[in-house]
């Protein structure tokens, strides 16, 4: 108990004395001095003791007398000594007056020498150490053993925040902070002021009660106040929380936690807070009771019933944290919340180790991890790739490649890989049997498989593929971590197509063409060039076909057009044949053209270009991709004219 006073004015007097000197002034009324005999005899003769005595009273030193006649008459009274033993004596006079009026107030007012005996006032706890939650008293007896009233007592108790009152005797004029006014206190008069509630701060730590009382004595005109206080300890709690999950968890796996809120005392049933706080690699999934606010994971818990405790179930999955272990605790705490205090009651962590296990899964077609574009009739490759970048081991591993789309357009029993693998419906299974290290995949170790599946001519333009891995143990632990593969689109485009062909004679052997056949050096022989493109799948636009006219040729014109445009482009010195649109499924465009074709001497026993390789490109829609196609050049050799063949060697002109 600590007590602290505060004193009445008090006045100071301050005495001041004040002496002054005297002055004597001499006068001579002798101007003109004379020698009396008669007077020199008188001092000469002068009583030894009446001299003495002068001298003490004038302060002239014996010693000094043969050396310095003093003439008395003329000398100042030293009046110093004299006062000083005046003012002693006037000051034992005081003193010895002050201290009978002590002992007189000493004697008949006892109370007012010591006015901090007159209130005695203590806090009082029922016991040293409380329980969080549990009813206890505050006790604040006081007591008048003075032999006077005391008057105006006003009390003033600060209450920790901590604690909740249930009521108070007697009723307190206010409550923030708690104040009594007692009124008169008789000579041996008691009362007590008494808190019922209960402390709900944490565990292990202290509260302080404050009380301030003011009070006026009888005999007294100004207030007193004096203060106590004392401290608690909070050293257990009536709410418990528990926190129940795995041990040990592999990332991606779904997890199964549960609180439970209990509480172990009658009558502390108050609203509280639990808060979950979880790893940063942690992902909530789902909750059986919704939380107040996600982003802190909190529940307003109304009352916990002492004999049925309260549980709340969640799940969810520790991320892949690049296959680093960690044991980062969950913490759940339930609180007692007062005027946005937080006041914990309970706290509990538990720490999962997550295995360091990080397994993924690429599928890869004809090279892309993406979109891809495939043609009729080209072979499907593909690769399956499931690494292990962790450290623990998995084990049973079963992968699959299903057909989500277009399986139609794929000759899967054709197919040939490494391994096989087995053929279910749209999908293909491979497991330990079928590659070993499906069986036991230890830590930085792959598994990959790779497949060709043929495509048909017709069927579906679009295929999807997605590819699945299961794994029934990772580290020991049982688990049906189920991990998917990134989705490939393949998209079959147009198989576009372009044919260039060169001819002397017609189908029904008319020559469509002019000059010499063979042909022979310095002269100009005039061949027939025809161009068609058909498109494949899906319809076609934007496409221009273009041929370099080689050194020997030059361009003989037009002949004919079904569809497009087709000219001569002279900067180029190239011929270029365009169209819009080429719908599928329509007959194909054909453009017909002449080339002059003028050999040299030095072309005598070969074959010489017509027109070069030409190359056509174009858009596909539905694809969404550019596609292209090449025909071959054409010589004087008219593979495709049976009436010219063996006459497209250049002659001698003088053959």
């Amino acid at each position: 108990m600590k007590k602290k006073h505060k004193a009445s004015a008090a006045s100071e007097t301050h005495h001041h004395d004040t002496h002054e000197p005297h002055q004597r002034e001499a006068s001579s009324h002798d101007t003109h001095p004379s020698h009396d005999p008669e007077t020199e005899e008188d001092e000469t003769h002068t009583p030894r003791s009446i001299d003495a005595e002068l001298r003490e009273m004038y302060a002239i030193n014996d010693t000094n007398k043969k050396e310095t006649k003093t003439r008395l008459s003329k000398l100042e009274i030293v009046t110093r000594p004299v006062v000083r033993r005046v003012l002693v004596v006037v000051l034992l006079i005081l003193i010895a007056v002050a201290a009978g009026l002590t002992g007189s107030l000493l004697i008949n007012q006892p109370f007012q020498s010591s006015p901090r005996d007159a209130l005695t006032f203590e806090v009082q706890f029922a016991d040293d150490e409380v329980a969080s939650g549990e009813q206890t008293t505050i006790t604040i007896p006081y007591q008048n053993p003075a032999s006077i009233p005391l008057a105006d007592l006003e009390v003033t108790v600060h209450i920790p925040e901590a604690f909740a009152v249930d009521s108070v005797e007697p009723a307190a004029i206010e409550s923030s902070p708690y104040t009594f006014r007692i009124g008169t206190v008789e000579p041996g008069g008691t009362g007590d002021i008494v808190f019922t509630g209960r402390f709900f701060g944490a565990v292990s730590t202290a509260h302080t009660v404050q009380t301030i009382m003011r009070y006026k004595p009888a005999n007294f005109s100004s207030h007193f106040e004096d203060i106590a206080s004392k401290s608690v300890l909070i050293s257990d709690s009536a709410y418990r929380v528990s926190l129940g999950g795995p041990d040990r968890a592999v990332p991606e796996e779904t997890q199964t936690y549960t609180i439970t809120l209990e509480r172990r005392v009658e009558g502390a049933n108050v609203p509280l807070e639990l808060r979950l706080e979880v790893p940063s690699t942690f992902e909530l999934n789902s909750s059986d009771r919704t939380p107040d606010h996600e982003d802190s994971l909190s529940w307003t818990i109304a009352s916990i019933p002492s004999d049925a405790p309260i549980t709340i179930s969640f799940t969810g999955h520790f991320t892949s944290s690049a296959g680093i272990k960690t044991n980062e605790p969950m913490i759940a705490t339930i609180a007692y919340v007062r005027n946005d205090a937080r006041f914990e009651q309970s706290r509990v962590e538990l720490s999962t180790e997550v295995l360091a296990n990080a397994l993924s899964l690429t599928l890869v077609a004809n090279g892309e991890t993406g979109s891809s574009i495939i043609l009729p009739g080209d072979d499907l490759t593909l690769n399956l790739t499931l690494s292990n970048t962790g450290e623990e081991t998995a084990e049973d591993v079963r992968l699959v490649l299903t057909v989500l789309e277009g399986d139609s357009r794929l000759d899967i029993a054709g197919r040939s890989g490494i391994p096989d693998g087995t053929r279910k419906g749209n999908a293909i299974v491979w497991d330990g049997e079928d590659l070993n290290r499906l069986a036991t995949l230890h830590g930085a170790e792959n598994a990959s498989v790779d497949l060709a599946i043929p495509l048909r001519e017709s069927g579906a333009d679009t295929i999807v593929l997605q590819a699945e891995a299961s794994v029934d143990m990772i580290g020991g632990i049982g688990t049906s971590r189920t991990l998917t593969s990134n989705r490939v689109t393949i998209q079959v485009a147009s198989d576009l197509q372009a044919t260039s062909g060169a001819r002397y004679f017609d189908s029904e052997g008319f020559a469509v063409g002019q000059g010499p056949i063979p042909p022979l050096a310095d002269s100009r022989t005039t061949y027939r060039v025809t161009w068609s493109l058909s498109g494949g799948v899906h319809d076609l636009q934007d496409l221009t076909m273009t041929a370099p006219i080689p050194e020997r040729a030059t361009w003989g014109g037009v002949v004919s057009v079904t569809n497009g445009s087709l000219g001569y482009d002279p900067v180029a010195n190239r011929v270029r044949w365009t169209l819009d649109r080429l719908p599928s499924g329509q007959a194909p465009p054909i453009v017909v053209f002449d080339m002059h074709v003028t050999p040299t001497e030095a072309d005598v026993g070969s074959f010489v270009d017509i027109i070069s390789e030409a190359r056509v490109n174009g858009y596909d829609n539905v694809a969404g991709t550019s596609v292209s196609a090449t025909a071959p050049a054409q010589t004087t050799e008219l593979p495709d004219d049976p009436e010219a063949a063996e006459r497209g060697v250049v002659l001698d002109a003088e053959t």
